[in-house]
């Protein structure tokens, strides 16, 4: 028996779809962005893209999601090993630095971005922004515990407040890349 109205199988591989609209939306912006871009830069065509994700914003979120879910900083300070937190710490800086500072499109933070440009009047972007920060900021203050634990940092410091600290000060690096994304001013930074 042959259906005539079952949906016509995906001739796109998603994650390809979602690694290159993040790649756009980071690039230029929700508002910035076009949908002929999206579809000119994801290979897949209008009726696809509205069939596979309904609209322009609804592709967003899901190359948002993309976005978080591929980030491995939690499970990196997750990660049970016994590098001191100092020397954790001073290696994600540096990274942090070398990716702002080797950025030729000066992208920023797509967090950030997305924070600033949609977080006011889009309830699922700030819902989405700020679950992952407050993911990042859990690891982090984990992280800062066993460190106070094992004698590397006074107990006597408030972790969450360390924490936050910590990932202003990543963002700032973000953010202040954009605009001049030089080494040597980003590393006295860090």
């Amino acid at each position: 028996k042959r259906e005539f109205f079952m949906g016509r199988p995906r001739e796109y591989d998603p994650d390809t779809v979602l690694d290159r609209a993040v790649d756009v939306f980071w690039r230029k912006g929700f508002q910035g962005t076009s949908v002929q871009e999206l579809v000119d830069a994801t290979g897949i065509n209008r009726a696809s893209m509205y069939g596979g994700y309904g609209s322009k914003e609804g592709l967003f979120q899901a190359a948002l999601d993309r976005y978080i879910s591929a980030g491995s900083l939690v499970e990196a300070l997750d990660a049970d090993d016994d590098t001191p937190f100092v020397q954790l710490i001073r290696a994600m800086f540096d990274e942090l630095v070398d990716i702002s500072a080797t950025d030729p499109d000066l992208r920023g933070c797509f967090m950030t971005n997305t924070a600033v440009e949609l977080g006011p009047h889009d309830p699922a972007a700030n819902h989405a922004v700020a679950e992952s920060l407050d993911a990042l900021e859990g690891a982090l203050g984990r992280r800062i515990r066993r460190a106070q634990h094992k004698g590397e940092i006074d107990i006597g410091i408030d972790n969450v407040a360390l924490a936050r600290f910590i990932i202003t000060s990543m963002q700032g690096i973000r953010v202040l890349s954009r605009v001049r994304n030089d080494r040597r001013y980003l590393q006295d930074i860090a």
